[in-house]
């Protein structure tokens, strides 16, 4: 086979495997990151996700449903929330990525994670349904990783 055919190929089958998939977001709960009606690109997940990644992930209560969540907790970490500040084994976490005005003034926790288990926030935390309300989330319900808005009103 010539060495072209099998790089097409190749190249054929990691866009099957790992390549990006679009997501038309709705609502407002990923404000100001995402927006309602973006389209997003978003990558296959290989690996454990990262502290800070927007994941698309199935709700754990009804897994034909898909959210876009930031994870902000890692599997056997200790997660609470004082004031809308989240900290992490007793440490505030650093967002910069929410501004003032989309934080909350819950608190909740403290939590330990198990060994396969995420906690996820959305960036609007007034407006938004998450980790907060329904627990954490199994890596397996994890399915993509944020890329990059292809699309936008």
């Amino acid at each position: 086979m010539s060495g072209l055919v099998l790089g097409v190929m190749t190249a054929g089958i990691t866009l099957v495997v790992i390549g990006p998939r679009t997501v038309r977001v709705t609502g407002h709960s990923m404000e100001p990151t995402l927006q309602d009606d973006d389209r997003a690109l978003f990558i296959r997940l290989r690996g454990a996700p990262a502290r800070g990644d927007v994941v698309a992930m199935r709700y754990p209560r009804n897994p034909a449903k898909s959210f876009v969540m930031r994870v902000v907790g890692l599997p056997r970490e200790r997660v609470s929330i004082a004031d809308g500040i989240v900290a992490i084994d007793g440490r505030p976490l650093d967002e910069p990525y929410i501004p003032p005005e989309r934080r909350s003034h819950d608190t909740f926790g403290p939590l330990v994670l198990d060994a396969d288990e995420y906690f996820v926030l959305a960036d609007n935390r007034r407006n938004a349904s998450d980790s907060r309300e329904w627990g954490p989330v199994a890596r397996r319900l994890i399915w993509a990783r944020f890329y990059a808005i292809w699309w936008r009103r």
